[in-house]
């Protein structure tokens, strides 16, 4: 399944299992996206922008992320993460770029500004929920 799709599928069954938000027309009224707009995502067809995709979860109540629902088991088959040298073992003052973000610059290169979206947003929410969201960067 796409991420059109399950977008389609996550968002028919929210409005299925909301009254007060079960038709096109009440979903653009709360969500002020329109409601052509919200029947092409109900379709699974074209390319919902990040606004609107946060504009409809947050008329549900919701997150973004929450409406893309990613299962898990769809991270199982990732990579085991990266072992890095630690600070000590790196020269002094020379830039070391981790080899995760080499790979994640080199991935982002061959999407397309939909895959762009997604991987932001997948990275801004799990970003949000790392421990060391709340630290200062350093």
């Amino acid at each position: 399944m796409d991420i059109s799709e399950r977008i389609a599928k996550n968002l028919n069954n929210w409005m299925t299992a909301r009254e007060d938000l079960c038709t096109n027309k009440k979903l653009e009224a709360k969500s002020h996206v329109g409601a052509s707009t919200i029947q092409r995502v109900r379709n699974g067809e074209g390319n919902i922008t990040i606004k609107n995709l946060s504009l409809i979860a947050k008329a549900f109540g919701r997150s973004a992320d929450a409406l893309i629902d990613v299962p898990a088991e769809s991270f199982a088959a990732l990579p085991q993460p990266i072992a890095m040298p630690s600070r000590e073992m790196r020269e002094p003052n020379a830039r070391y770029v981790e080899p995760a973000i080499t790979e994640l610059i080199d991935l982002a290169n061959r999407m397309d500004s939909k895959g762009l979206n997604l991987l932001l947003v997948m990275a801004r929410a799990l970003a949000d929920e790392h421990p060391n969201a709340n630290r200062a960067a350093g």
